[in-house]
């Protein structure tokens, strides 16, 4: 009898990726990299918000509130190579969310919104309304994989190494857990379905908050 010993074998658990953030002094590099870009609100506002690449491609000026400071996730976009464009509801009901805008990020969108206006008066009649926040010159979507070349562009100028687009999601949550805001409330301005997952994706985040909890037991007892 023939018999496979790697049957008798547990092969390891995959390991959960932890998410890595820039540092402070990184993303100030990234910002500057982004001076004069014609996309730069859209990386601020990943950035300032944590939203999915997706939801913002997809985002539409009638879902932005520029006088609240906030914007409602109601879709995404996503690229399909034989179809085109694809465009989806949220997963779930935590997809769907309306997330404040820091006060920087709303004006980087008035500068961005007025700039789409000269863009649109350029073109004219060729222009291709679609209200989207972010587009082409001509109004179409942005095609994910473009945009996700315009990023890496945007490292090698900055000098960093070449890091998946999510971490700017990640650099979001991290400053928020950081900040000291309730994991919950990070859960809610997500978009995640589950409060373990946020919990498991920054378990890692800044040693120094630990360090900073702990503290706080100091002179709980004496010795």
């Amino acid at each position: 009898m023939i018999r496979n010993v790697s049957e008798a074998r547990e092969l390891p658990k995959d390991k959960k990726q932890e998410a890595k953030a820039f540092t402070e002094k990184e993303t100030n590099c990234f910002l500057k990299a982004m001076k004069g870009d014609r996309l730069k609100a859209a990386f601020v506002v990943l950035l300032g918000t944590g939203l999915r690449r997706g939801e913002l491609l997809a985002l539409k000026w009638q879902n932005v509130d520029l006088k609240e400071k906030t914007i409602a996730v109601k879709e995404r976009l996503d690229w399909v190579t034989k179809k085109g464009f694809d465009w989806d509801l949220p997963k779930t009901d935590k997809f769907q969310r309306v997330v404040p805008l820091p006060d920087n990020v709303a004006t980087e969108l008035k500068k961005h919104k007025a700039k789409q206006a000269e863009e649109k008066l350029k073109l004219g009649e060729l222009y291709q309304e679609n209200s989207l926040v972010f587009a082409t010159e001509q109004g179409t979507p942005i095609n994910p994989r473009n945009f996700e070349r315009k990023y890496k562009t945007l490292l090698k100028k900055a000098g960093l190494v070449s890091i998946n687009l999510h971490v700017l999601r990640h650099i979001y949550a991290t400053r928020l857990l950081e900040a000291g805001i309730n994991l919950k409330v990070v859960q809610e301005l997500m978009g995640h379905s589950r409060i373990s997952t946020t919990a498991d994706t920054y378990s890692h985040v800044s040693p120094e908050l630990k360090h900073s909890a702990v503290s706080k037991l100091n002179g709980l007892f004496t010795l």
